[in-house]
């Protein structure tokens, strides 16, 4: 076993440093790394028992000299490593046996240095360490915590972990990392939520455990307890850890509370019902055994088949049985069709501890009730019992004498085989029969009696009603559908397909349509019972709510449905995908705002000061704000979750009544939205004290405040800006035919809208800045809209004026040159738009070599074939230039033989350097004597230059080719920022060249010509 470096000399002499009277000496400074890395070492291994006294004190005498270097100027060594010492002592001394192993993993102790690292090298390799990290250790460990005080000890290394993942995230495109911080979240929040005092002692509820429940005051402790325990529970039920037999514990410990609260019981009804719908639970019956349904048939069942046998037996017996002849609507029954289902799916897995048959009874007798129930809810049931002729109106037309006919005799089909269930009175049987009757006689008008003579034949059966002593009349045949056949899927076990009634076969031309009523209930039906089963965690919520979706369509298609549910599609594209309940790019920058004007309390913001800070600083502040207000936009993920979860539970509620289903869908998204709004500024608020604070009702008025602002933006700002932007674009188009904004999509650096955003940014400031924050923290929510109303009336032509404003110092000149030289410009191209290949840093200067070799070699070429930008060659060689650069800066070699060997770069090209000139005066005007040293040279018998365009200031430069070839007439720029530019003559590229350098380069005044002949 290796020493313990708490015993060696060299730990020792540390512990002893007096910073007072001794001095770091820099040959001193690797043996205390190595010391402080062997600690740090000792302190991952769990099987080293380590002094705590020891150890502390040394991290006191290494965060001294870290002070003292600092003091020094040599710089702090040792931050990083004090911290990792102090996060890895506390992990020790809080982690739980099961969680010690998180202290052996190598990757704790680089956690903090790649946070500190401003961009980390070698991304692929840390995302590849990072990820089985956080998936084979970080994320279990959140799980296995026992405690919150454990949970506290993991918090910096998820807070250094998703640091890091920020840094990484590039290469990692299929977003396995945001995969993973996904269930950091919810594996913290799980432990942090269950590890509630109160959640555990309800999971282990022991009857009576509460007393003196007879008083008031006694009974609100619990019920306010019981809430909070509830509000937990709905964070956490969808999480894949919660076990079902927790869900199961809660739900037995509510109700039996409820139990023992007597006739006060009421008082706890809210409360369980929140509950019940959290966890998903029909509400009427009071029994957890749904949850365990769901599991019992979602794996393999092991163990003993009896105990749950005899629950299902309960179960059915006990609630469902109650709770379906309670059944008075088909929404009602549909409701319960669900635990039906269940029942139907578990039996055949128990069957066989079914020794005495108990289960069989009551799984026939749930049956039988539950088709007698779909009988006597069917939407003909009610009509016909009390049926007076005439309902049916015009029976004129065979067509729909005979779908009448074939959906009477499928509902009466079904209805007598529930005639034997006692819910089936006498008097509705015969009532059924009378209204059969009657239909016939009214077909008998139109000739057609005969058509509903085996309806009534078979109820005379079923009811013992002797024949008539008539002539028998012969039945047309008539086609069988199988919409309204629910009892089959329901038939008891005793051969229920060999019962079903056998279809009569007839020519494919007589087949019975299907009613556009009967597709409405059917479409009807499979939205309510797919949105009643929504789960927002389930891996098939995309396919279940295009399911919904194309039920809805069908719903349109039918004529006269009454609901259209477009509301409905709205909020279930918003289950899909929650874009409108995120924090949207205005509600950032207004909370922003808002915590520029109400700042946090100093002990606040010293949390999100890191090590070494000087928050005094201008840039150290700008880093801690934006820390701050990532702190607000983390809030996002939980209150969009909250949203999303309460908004799908208020569309389950009103799933079986469509009449209120769509009013309640265009609510809730508005809830939502406003909610998540909400939720976010008082989670941020609840955890950060605003200074003054906004504590009356500015919350309250938080989410109409954001929206006044996304509005504000969105169809004031931006409409305007783009509205003037139009105006002036299709003025220049005009005469043009459209040429200039066909130019214009080559050149990013001119388009106004790449400046919108900037310019939106200003506007927003200026209407935020009109706001009294405190005055709208004491304005009551109905007051507040007036209010907002106003301001953005005030400043309704903010975006026009900004953009004026802006266009003539930015725009307009560019522009206007631009659409005078539209037609000369036979080749646009900008090389700032070609993230491939602009490598700046002088890759201009080859680029114009290169042409200028080509057009010296063969000046009459197509120049239609000779490229703008830079080539694999011309790239190469800037490269080679940039590292001669390199090498002067770092003193490998000397400025002057980099000066040469960079103008010796031309002999690649094939072509000779012989002459620079100086820069040109700016006496009379720089631009003037440029376009004279355009006549000199062309007098003088060149053919082309390279212009140079300097800036003296940045000491950064350009360079275009400028061509005035007499001998072959061709007069142009060659400009790697805007293209080719063709000109007819030497005046005219005078003329215009020197307007375009004087308006596209206006800080580029040191000009200069450098010339140069093909090498022999």
């Amino acid at each position: 076993m290796s020493t313990d470096v708490t015993k060696t000399s060299e730990f020792k002499s540390i512990c002893s440093f007096n910073p007072v009277n001794q001095t770091v000496h820099d040959s001193a400074l690797e043996r205390i790394s190595s010391v402080v890395f062997s600690v740090i070492s000792d302190l991952q291994s769990t099987d080293k028992e380590l002094d705590s006294e020891s150890i502390a004190t040394f991290s006191e005498k290494v965060g001294q000299i870290n002070t003292k270097l600092k003091d020094e100027g040599k710089g702090t060594p040792f931050t990083v490593a004090l911290y990792t010492m102090s996060l890895l002592t506390d992990l020790r001394a809080k982690l739980s046996p099961e969680n010690q192993d998180v202290l052996t993993n190598p990757f704790i102790a680089r956690l903090k240095e790649l946070a500190e690292q401003d961009t980390i090298k070698d991304k692929v390799g840390v995302a590849t360490q990072l990820y089985n990290f956080q998936k084979n250790v970080l994320n279990p460990a959140l799980l296995k915590a026992e405690s919150r005080e454990e949970l506290a000890a993991l918090k910096p290394l998820v807070q250094l972990v998703f640091t890091i993942k920020s840094k990484v995230e590039e290469v990692d495109p299929n977003g396995k990392l945001d995969e993973l911080k996904k269930a950091s979240y919810e594996n913290y929040n799980y432990t942090y939520f269950t590890a509630d005092p109160g959640y555990q002692a309800l999971i282990n509820y022991a009857p009576g455990s509460i007393s003196n429940l007879e008083s008031s005051q006694s009974r609100a402790k619990v019920i306010s307890k019981l809430t909070e325990v509830q509000q937990v529970i709905a964070r956490i039920a969808d999480n894949p850890h919660m076990p079902t037999k927790d869900k199961v514990a809660l739900y037995q410990a509510f109700t039996q509370i409820q139990k023992e609260f007597g006739e006060n019981g009421a008082e706890l009804n809210e409360v369980i019902d929140a509950l019940e719908t959290t966890l998903d639970l029909h509400k009427g019956i009071k029994s957890s055994f749904p949850l365990e349904m769901k599991e019992l048939l979602s794996n393999p069942i092991s163990g003993e088949l009896s105990p749950i046998a005899t629950k299902l037996v309960a179960f059915e017996r006990d609630h469902l049985i109650p709770a379906l002849q309670q059944v008075a609507t088909r929404e009602e029954l549909l409701a319960l069709e669900p635990l039906v289902d269940q029942c139907i799916d578990l039996k055949p897995k128990v069957d066989s501890a079914d020794t005495e048959g108990r289960l069989s009874e009551t799984h026939a007798a749930m049956i039988d009730l539950y088709n007698a129930k779909l009988q006597k809810t069917n939407v003909n049931f009610a009509p016909l019992i009390s049926y007076i002729p005439g309902k049916l109106g015009d029976l004129s037309n065979s067509g729909r004498r005979e779908k009448l006919a074939n959906s009477l005799a499928e509902y009466i089909e079904g209805a007598i085989k529930s005639f034997d269930h006692p819910i089936f009175q006498q008097e509705e049987k015969i009532a059924l029969y009378e209204a059969v009757l009657k239909i016939q006689s009214e077909f008998n008008d139109h000739k057609d009696g005969a058509r509903l003579e085996p309806t009534a034949k078979a109820l005379r059966k079923a009811l013992s009603i002797p024949e008539p002593e008539l002539a028998k009349v012969k039945p047309e045949p008539k086609a069988k559908s199988s919409l309204f056949a629910m009892w089959e899927k329901r038939a008891s076990e005793s051969g229920s397909e060999n019962s079903s009634p056998k279809s009569t076969t007839i020519p494919s031309k007589k087949e019975v349509e299907v009613s556009p009523e009967v597709r409405r209930q059917k479409s009807l039906q499979i939205i309510q019972e797919k949105l009643g089963s929504l789960d927002l965690n389930s891996q098939f919520l995309s396919e279940d709510i295009s399911y919904i979706k194309s039920q809805i369509s069908t719903l349109r298609s039918i004529s006269g449905n009454p609901v259209e549910f477009k509301h409905l599609e709205k909020a279930l594209d918003v289950l899909l995908n929650p874009e409108t309940l995120a924090v949207s790019s205005e509600e950032k920058f207004l909370m922003g705002f808002v915590l520029e004007k109400h700042k946090l309390s100093k002990l606040d913001l010293a949390k999100f000061v890191k090590k070494d800070e000087d928050i005094n600083k201008p840039d150290v502040l700008k880093k801690v704000s934006a820390r701050v207000l990532a702190s607000y936009v983390d809030q996002e993920r939980v209150t969009v979750l909250d949203a999303q979860s309460n908004m799908l539970r208020a569309l389950k509620q009103k799933a079986f009544h469509p009449e209120q289903l769509e009013a309640t869908a265009s609510r809730a998204v508005d809830i939502a939205r406003s909610t998540a709004k909400q939720m976010r500024f008082r989670r941020f608020t609840d955890l950060y004290t605003l200074n003054p604070a906004l504590n009356h009702n500015f919350t309250a008025n938080y989410s109409t405040l954001v929206q006044t602002f996304e509005l504000f933006t969105r169809e004031t700002v931006m409409p305007d800006l783009e509205k003037n932007w139009s105006k002036l674009a299709t003025a220049y188009d005009s005469p043009t035919s459209g040429k200039f904004s066909e130019l214009l999509t080559n050149y990013s650096y001119m388009n106004p809208r790449r400046q919108f955003s900037i310019y939106v940014a200003s506007c927003q400031e200026d209407f935020l800045n009109s706001l009294g924050l405190q005055l709208i923290d004491r304005t009551p929510l109905r007051e507040l809209e007036p209010y907002l109303s106003q301001k953005v009336e005030e400043h309704k032509t903010d975006g026009a004026k900004t953009f004026l404003i802006n266009y003539e110092d930015h725009f307009q000149e560019e522009h206007l040159w631009l659409f005078d030289n539209a037609h000369r410009i036979v080749m646009p191209h900008n090389q700032g738009d070609n993230d491939n290949t602009n490598l700046g840093k002088g890759v201009c200067y080859n680029n114009s070599l290169s042409r200028m070799s080509t057009l010296m070699r063969d000046p009459t070429m197509d120049r239609s074939t000779l490229q703008m930008g830079s080539t694999e060659r011309t790239r190469f060689h800037q490269n080679l230039v940039g590292r001669k650069v390199e090498k002067a800066k770092d003193g490998a070699m000397s400025w002057d033989e980099a000066t040469r060997a960079i103008k010796h770069n031309c002999e690649v090209y094939g072509l000779r350097h012989h002459h620079t000139t100086s820069p040109f005066s700016s006496d009379g005007g720089l631009y003037e004597n440029l376009a004279t040293k355009m006549e000199e040279f062309s007098n003088l018998g060149y053919s082309q230059v390279i212009l140079g365009l300097r800036d003296p200031k940045t000491e950064t430069g350009h360079a275009v080719n400028l061509i005035f070839d007499k001998a072959h007439g061709i007069y142009s720029i060659e400009d790697d920022n805007l293209g080719r530019i063709e000109f007819s003559n030497l005046k005219e590229l005078q003329a215009q060249g020197k307007e375009y350098f004087k308006i596209f380069y206006p800080h580029n005044t040191e000009l200069t010509f450098e010339c140069y002949a093909l090498a022999k």
